[in-house]
């Protein structure tokens, strides 16, 4: 199956994020709501929000708040999970079950 522009752009901008590298800039039209459709379903979007902060592409202000929405539930996911993380090895302790916790990233 033939993959769109879109999808072809979303795997371009989620590589330079992961490299660590400047995002380019699409080379065609881009149909911003499909981008984020796309992005969001494979729940990814809060990482393209890193690779269009810097792009000076004409972004319609409604995607890119969304963008930004999915990187703040990014973001608060994190700090929920974390505190959870404090209460469980808080528990954990009192009862006397030794416990160590894996850190991935």
């Amino acid at each position: 199956m033939s993959k769109g522009y879109e999808e072809r752009y979303l795997m371009t901008l989620l590589s330079s994020v992961i490299n660590q590298k400047e995002s380019p800039a699409p080379l065609r039209y881009l149909n911003w709501e499909k981008m984020f459709r796309i992005a969001d379903y494979h729940r990814v979007a809060h990482v393209v929000y890193y690779g269009i902060m810097g792009l000076d592409e004409e972004i319609p202000q409604s995607v890119r708040q969304r963008f930004f929405g999915k990187y703040l539930e990014s973001v608060h996911r994190v700090e929920r999970l974390r505190k959870a993380e404090r209460q469980v090895q808080t528990l954990l302790e009192r009862n006397g079950i030794n416990c160590f916790f894996f850190k991935l990233f």
